[in-house]
């Protein structure tokens, strides 16, 4: 801002001289054309006493009338009048105005005496059909102009200091109004890369730093919670691991520190340790399967295939299990629905969400399964009469190794990741899983499955 002010200074210096030096030296020109038109006529007497004396008032009268030095030369440049009654006689044919003048021509130019003076002079021929007979050489000094627009610059100058100097003011405050609340997302960055994830920033504001505000504050909740939901998994996959792994610590050691068991002692506690090695194949299986649904570059393997072959291959696999329950499964086929999906994905799915429903359910319970479209939706159903889940629950029953009572997950041997598991199926297949429950009445889960390619089979 400085610089801009000094550069505008200077173009208005420049400017304002440029423009008072051309209008004096138009009114210089002026006033001494009109003074050389009234020479003319009387030129050629000027050797008469009379003509000479009328020609010396008339130039005396204008010098005071243009605050100027009037010189009368004739065509040799020699002073035959000055105003001043100073320079009589003396020879001025080397300068330039009364060079140019002589050869007809009007001219005038700026000189700066050694005095320090500015001074402009003027040069206009006395010329009487096309012959010229003299000159008129004004001189006028300038300083008064340039006073003028010193003066004026050094106003300008003022005015733009105090403004410069308030600008700076406000410029400073506003500077610490936005600078304040970066210091504080700065700080608030450097505590999120240590990692405090659970730090906010609180700037109300409208401006581009509030969203910016806004949008860390978002980042960060989102990162707290992958990070919470991290820690959790970390904290479940320990517990899970542990448990099968203490108690075959607990069976081994007690085997070790006896002399002698029976065979039958042996057995039953090698079908325990046994048990539990299958529980943990199934666990790291699950995990393993979870990650590999997760990676970016899975790649489905889809093909057209019958919805309503899926879910009877999946019923006939679990009849067996649902059998030593007593529990009756009821598949409905509203419509025969075929299109584009990873059968075996599609299948595991199920599998997932139809063991949980046998698993929950009381023996002689009930487990329906309905199959139909809605608009360009491929829907699968499983209603059971089974124990139901909390409301408090049911948005947390997708997460990975998540129990709504681990004691009672211990008798049914889950691990907590089927319904993740069969959550992510549907999600890569671009479709969504949705339930609803009442506590001693049942659950439903509804998978909706996007129908891109074919439609309704016969």
């Amino acid at each position: 801002m400085f610089i801009t002010m000094l550069l505008a200074i200077s173009f208005i210096g420049s400017t304002l001289r440029t423009t008072y030096i051309r209008d004096r030296n138009i009114s210089l020109l002026t006033q001494v054309n009109i003074l050389s038109n009234q020479i003319t006529p009387n030129f050629y007497g000027i050797q008469l006493e009379n003509t000479r004396t009328y020609l010396q008032d008339l130039i005396k009268g204008y010098s005071l009338d243009i605050n100027a030095r009037i010189l009368l030369l004739d065509n040799n440049g020699t002073v035959l009048i000055d105003s001043y009654d100073a320079m009589l006689g003396q020879n001025f044919n080397a300068l330039t105005e009364v060079k140019s003048a002589l050869e007809g021509y009007d001219s005038n130019q700026v000189y700066s005496l050694p005095s320090g003076e500015n001074v402009m002079y003027v040069g206009v021929p006395i010329s009487d059909r096309n012959e010229v007979m003299g000159v008129v050489l004004a001189s006028s000094s300038i300083d008064d102009l340039l006073q003028n627009v010193n003066l004026t610059l050094k106003r300008v100058a003022l005015l733009s200091g105090i403004g410069l100097l308030f600008t700076g003011m406000v410029a400073f405050l506003f500077a610490q109004v936005i600078a304040s609340p970066i210091e504080k997302m700065i700080q608030l960055v450097r505590s999120f890369s240590r990692g405090n994830f659970g730090v906010s920033i609180k700037i109300e504001a409208n401006d581009e730093i509030g969203q910016l505000a806004e949008s860390f504050n978002d980042m960060a909740s989102k990162i707290n919670q992958v990070d919470e939901q991290r820690r959790k998994f970390v904290s479940n996959v320990s517990h899970e691991l542990r448990t099968p792994l203490t108690s075959m610590k607990i069976i081994s050691e007690t085997l070790l520190h006896q002399p002698s068991w029976d065979e039958s002692v042996y057995r039953e506690f090698m079908q325990d340790i046994d048990g539990e090695v299958s529980r943990l194949n199934r666990i790291v299986d699950s995990l393993l399967y979870l990650v590999d649904l997760e990676r970016d570059e899975l790649v489905l393997e889809t093909q057209i295939t019958y919805l309503n072959y899926v879910v009877q291959n999946v019923v006939r696999n679990l009849k067996p299990l649902a059998d030593q329950k007593h529990i009756h499964i009821d598949v409905e086929e509203r419509d025969r629905l075929q299109f584009h999906m990873d059968q075996g994905k599609i299948q595991q799915c199920l599998i997932n969400l139809v063991s949980n429903a046998i698993k929950y359910t009381p023996e002689n319970g009930k487990i329906r399964i309905s199959i139909y479209r809605e608009t360009t939706d491929a829907c699968i159903t499983i209603t059971d009469t089974g124990i139901g889940i909390p409301e408090k629950d049911l948005s947390h029953i997708f997460d990975r190794f998540y129990r709504v009572d681990r004691a009672r997950a211990r008798t049914t041997g889950g691990s907590g990741l089927g319904l993740s598991i069969a959550k992510q199926i549907v999600t890569l297949h671009g479709g969504d899983i949705q339930v609803s429950s009442a506590i001693n009445t049942g659950s439903t889960f509804t998978v909706r499955l996007p129908i891109r390619y074919s439609g309704v089979g016969a």
